[in-house]
């Protein structure tokens, strides 16, 4: 499996980012089918036999949730083509239904189909104007296509709709970030870039004082504490590459990275034909380990958590200033081609 990918009890999250396909619900379903049961606990391969065999028989073939069913165990197993099929079957079945067409504009986003997969969005939030997994991945779909004014103004739908929900706020400071792209990665704009940095940590401390549910906490938690190191350092000292510079400041013996390991192709990534560079902002820290990672620009399919793995992964000597081991933060890139 080339992602990872967490379920819990009708909820999917991969991470912008972080996409949702759900389970929903059927109002077809009479008598609920066994396999649902282990849709619902994330046994989608034990369910794969089961759902196969009952979305044959007269009984079962026109039942939305199986179908929705079978697309997730699918999908889990990689076999984009068939959940494809079995989502716009859900879909068609129960054309009402803003959680089914979330799930197909999912699978369709992760496989770079972003013209199909927002004209499923927008029907979902026809359907719905505050569903939260379809706003989300509204935001996400317009990050990666570099729209990030409009993917800004739905991640504030997402915090207005769902104050107590942790993604507003982290998709939102994440597009704030991805933004740093636009104006300059390193010292051109440094003041700005502090700015931005100030300004996505001021989001996620405001969803810190709303967001109560403990999982959520903790994950708005762990985004507010890596980005304020990052706004923190950001605001004393200009962000450079990893590579040491060519003329050291007196008494500084600049950092010196020792081994740097390729971030891996993801199939999904491979399968949609994306490539291009993803660019990180690493705190290497004075006792010679990588303290903290912040992606700076992002690919999404996967590609952005490899870079982060690699990331953690680099060896290296600490910058020394007069004799002492010091931390500093370096931007460390990631190209990825397809040949």
């Amino acid at each position: 499996m080339s992602l990872s990918k967490l379920f819990a009890l009708g909820l999917f999250a991969l991470g912008l980012i972080t996409l949702v396909p759900v389970l929903g619900v059927s109002q077809t379903s009479l008598k609920p089918h066994p396999s649902l049961n282990l849709c619902q606990v994330g046994k989608f391969k034990e369910a794969l036999v089961g759902l196969s065999t009952a979305l044959q028989t007269n009984e079962h073939k026109s039942d939305a949730k199986l179908w929705n069913c079978f697309g997730l165990a699918l999908y889990q197993n990689d076999d984009d083509k068939g959940a494809r099929k079995a989502f716009e079957n859900a879909v068609k079945l129960e054309p009402g239904s803003a959680i089914y067409r979330v799930n197909l504009a999912h699978l369709l986003l992760m496989n770079r189909k972003i013209n199909a997969a927002q004209s499923q969005l927008k029907e979902a939030l026809r359907l719905d104007p505050a569903i939260s997994q379809a706003l989300y991945l509204s935001g996400v779909s317009d990050s990666w296509e570099g729209n990030f004014d409009r993917a800004l103004r739905t991640a504030d739908s997402l915090i207005l709709h769902h104050p107590q929900l942790s993604d507003g706020y982290i998709l939102k400071s994440d597009l704030l970030i991805g933004r740093l792209r636009l104006i300059g990665e390193t010292t051109g704009n440094q003041s700005k870039a502090a700015d931005v940095l100030r300004e996505a940590v001021s989001i996620l401390t405001d969803g810190k004082a709303k967001v109560r549910e403990t999982s959520e906490a903790a994950k708005l938690e762990t985004e507010l504490s890596n980005k304020t190191i990052f706004a923190d350092y950001l605001s004393r000292t200009p962000l450079m590459g990893s590579s040491a510079p060519v003329n050291p400041e007196p008494g500084v013996t600049p950092l010196k990275v020792t081994y740097k390991q390729k971030a891996q192709y993801t199939d999904r990534a491979r399968t949609a034909g994306v490539q291009g560079t993803i660019t990180v902002a690493v705190l290497f820290g004075s006792n010679g380990k990588v303290l903290n990672v912040l992606l700076i620009k992002r690919l999404g399919y996967g590609l952005d958590e490899q870079a982060i793995s690699a990331a953690r992964a680099i060896r290296f000597d600490p910058q020394q200033q007069d004799g002492k081991a010091v931390s500093v933060v370096r931007l460390v890139s990631y190209t990825f081609n397809i040949y």
